[in-house]
């Protein structure tokens, strides 16, 4: 039998979906960085919190306003996969804006959240 592997993800905001690009990440699933401590050899790690975040570009039309992108606080943004599992960050803002590129006609928005949900 054929495994389905994630290709493709699906990017909602407060339940809408959005037109966006094929390049979207998410990052911060376990909300925490493993750094490793070595010396003369390697010790174990620690541990510090990071935020959650999904970074995707979106289709620029008439019916999209960057500077409500940009003003966006305390929502849910879905990062649904193709292959099954849901990512869900609860009261997200937008901490990123990148540039509107007029050839593609893509912006580029980084959410960010303290913690992720997977189901």
């Amino acid at each position: 039998m054929a495994r389905k592997y994630t290709g493709r993800a699906f990017i909602y905001i407060d339940g809408a979906l959005y037109e966006s690009g094929d390049d979207a990440k998410l990052t911060g699933v376990m909300g925490v960085k493993r750094n490793t401590v070595k010396g003369a050899q390697v010790y174990g790690f620690t541990e510090e919190v990071v935020e959650a975040t999904v970074q995707a570009s979106f289709f620029h039309n008439a019916s999209i306003s960057l500077s409500a992108f940009e003003a966006l606080t305390d929502i849910t943004v879905t990062f649904q996969t193709d292959s099954g599992p849901v990512f869900t960050l609860v009261n997200a803002w937008t901490s990123e804006m990148g540039e509107l590129g007029a050839k593609e006609g893509k912006f580029s928005v980084t959410f960010t959240s303290a913690d992720v949900d997977e189901s």
